[in-house]
């Protein structure tokens, strides 16, 4: 049973450490400083009460998902919405993946989508071999990301303080440092709500996958105690990706005056290396900036290591690798939730519904070829995850006791204030934002089939 017990923890594990830990969050880290971190901390707490929420009500009653919100919260229409989110993310997650590997690979921007796509295919493939072997696979992945990570980063900051001899470098380097473990930060609303929307979206919220979870976990785990240690893991690989964002505007600066002191380099080469350290300057102190091109700023920081460390490449990669997998096993946790849920809906077999959940989430991936498409689909998770992870706690609350209910009820409630805040700042911004939030209201269209679904059902 401990066994058990301990593959569950590392599912939930490998499922929560994702790419936004590695890509996002440590810009607001940096940014907001430790009134941000400790900000942040509580949302996450508010957050991990619901997922708890959400995993005992169906570990409780031993219902499958959708037998639950048929029969218990009678909100089947939930259920499609889910499953809808769910392959959105995970094309998403699919494609940020798929970005950090054209660096090992040595190719351009134009191989992310096919890489995005291969990803989603291995993870469909693994999952149709492995069959009850799945939290095995994951659990040793978890494993590796978290080792990798940890490893990686401390060595990488060996190699800057030998190699980032500049005063300036070491100077814009210190700063980032002091910045993120200051209580004197600034807090800027508009980047508030894309933060706490970045922490919904790294515990995996909106997407329906903690009521499969509970339905298949063992009485005796302890949900609370492997929720506090995955916090705490979250915790400490974000602040380690800070520190690598931090090492990363020293050595772009340190790259760009290397370049201005060499009478041989040319000056497209110079201005290239300035708009780096620009790019990456305003990632590490402006809040406003959008989401995707915060994105895009971090992808810089491969390539500006291994040019200015390279004996650390070696590093880098492994760096690189544990990125990757944090996205991997992400969707490998969505797509097999997804396909679960999708073969509850439509009654259907596995392999079918793997199929289904596959497919839908290899059309998001291929959708982001177009970068009109890539910024909506970017957008859209934060536009609305604060809501449907409000919405996603109610069906919980019908199988709680009373003191359960009004934790679960105070922390949807951080939930739709973050979700009306995002909403809002979407609907007022660029007009890809706009149509993200739109698009991701209508996600929400099948909760008005609730009727018609429950009679179908009682027809079944």
């Amino acid at each position: 049973m401990k066994r058990i017990n301990t593959l569950m923890a590392l599912l939930i594990t490998g499922y929560i450490i994702g790419v936004l830990n590695y890509v996002l969050l440590p810009k607001y880290n940096i940014i907001f400083g430790l009134k941000g971190i400790l900000i942040g901390a509580l949302v996450s707490l508010a957050v991990l009460v619901l997922i708890r929420s959400e995993t005992e009500s169906t570990k409780r009653t031993r219902y499958l998902p959708y037998e639950f919100m048929f029969k218990v919260s009678r909100t089947p229409g939930l259920m499609i919405t889910f499953v809808l989110f769910l392959v959105i993310v995970a094309g998403i997650t699919a494609y940020l993946s798929g970005w950090a590997m054209i660096f090992l690979l040595g190719q351009d921007s134009s191989f992310i989508v096919p890489l995005a796509i291969l990803t989603i295919l291995i993870a469909a493939l693994l999952l149709l071999l492995a069959k009850g072997r799945t939290v095995e696979l994951l659990a040793v992945l978890s494993v590796l990301v978290i080792v990798l990570t940890l490893v990686s980063v401390f060595l990488i900051r060996n190699e800057a303080s030998s190699v980032i001899v500049s005063k300036q470098a070491k100077l814009y380097m210190d700063h980032v440092l002091s910045s993120m473990w200051s209580f004197d930060s600034p807090l800027n609303i508009q980047g508030l709500a894309t933060f706490f929307s970045g922490i919904l979206l790294a515990f995996g919220l909106g997407a329906g996958v903690y009521y499969v979870i509970g339905s298949f976990s063992p009485e005796e785990l302890n949900v609370e105690r492997v929720l506090l240690g995955v916090f705490v893991l979250q915790l400490i690989l974000g602040i380690a990706a800070s520190y690598t964002v931090a090492y990363s505007l020293g050595a772009s600066f340190q790259a760009f005056e290397d370049a201005v002191r060499n009478p041989n380099a040319s000056p497209e080469e110079v201005f290239r290396l300035y708009r780096e350290f620009q790019t990456l300057k305003s990632y590490t102190g402006n809040p406003s900036v959008s989401v995707h091109e915060s994105i895009q700023a971090f992808y810089l920081i491969p390539s500006i290591l291994l040019d200015v460390l390279p004996k650390a490449k070696l590093m880098v990669y492994s760096l690189l690798i544990s990125l990757y997998m944090a996205g991997f096993t992400t969707v490998i946790v969505l797509i097999e939730m997804g396909a679960q849920m999708t073969a509850e809906v439509v009654q259907t077999n596995r392999r079918n519904a793997l199929a289904t959940v596959s497919v839908l989430s290899l059309a998001i991936s291929l959708a982001m070829w177009n970068e009109a498409l890539f910024k909506v689909f970017i957008f859209l998770p934060f536009s609305i995850v604060g809501i449907l992870a409000a919405i996603e706690a109610y069906p919980s609350l019908k199988s709680l006791q009373s003191h359960e209910k009004l934790l679960t009820a105070l922390g949807a409630a951080v939930m739709l204030v973050i979700g009306l805040g995002s909403l809002y700042y979407s609907l007022t911004g660029i007009f890809a934002m706009k149509l993200a939030a739109i698009t991701g209201l209508i996600l929400l269209v099948p909760v008005a089939f609730n009727s018609m679904l429950l009679r179908s059902g009682r027809q079944r």
